[in-house]
């Protein structure tokens, strides 16, 4: 009974370890199967990653670029701002010499108009007192000072803008 059980047996292993072996193959393919897919979600993930890294330099560019044209602007702005204020400086100036240029072709009119400076005295002295003469002299000798001074002023700017 022994040696009938054996044999039993014996003839048993053979179709087990064939058995054994399709389940191992089985595995092996299951296994390598599963080491495709993990490789190929490996690549994906690494592709994935490169891709998410160029858009970050891509980003990270950009943001330079922004931070570099944002100075840039601020430049500008600063610039304009300096014009701004040399022009409102120069206005200004413009204006106080149109006021002085107006104050000397008024003068020039009155000059004009009484031939010199002679005659206008002149003509005061024979309507007004002495006093009141003189004190028109002291004024039209102020006033001719004064455009004296107005003009080396104007020939002063206009050198010194010729200049700049």
């Amino acid at each position: 009974m022994f040696a009938a059980l054996h044999c039993h047996c014996m003839s048993l292993i053979p179709s087990i370890f064939k058995k054994r072996e399709y389940d191992l193959q089985q595995l092996y393919e299951q296994m390598a199967i599963c080491q495709t897919e993990s490789d190929e979600k490996v690549k994906q993930a690494i592709e994935q990653f490169k891709q998410a890294n160029m858009k970050s330099n891509e980003c990270e560019r950009e943001r330079l670029d922004l931070r570099k044209h944002l100075q840039e602007l601020q430049d500008e702005n600063e610039l304009l701002k300096s014009y701004i204020n040399y022009l409102s400086g120069s206005k200004q100036n413009v204006n106080q010499t149109i006021e002085k240029l107006l104050t000397v072709v008024d003068f020039t009119t009155q000059i004009i108009n009484n031939q010199n400076p002679d005659v206008l005295m002149l003509r005061l002295s024979s309507t007004k007192t002495e006093g009141t003469v003189n004190k028109l002299d002291e004024k039209l000798d102020f006033i001719v000072d004064k455009l004296l001074s107005i003009r080396s002023e104007l020939i002063s700017k206009q050198f010194n803008i010729a200049d700049n």
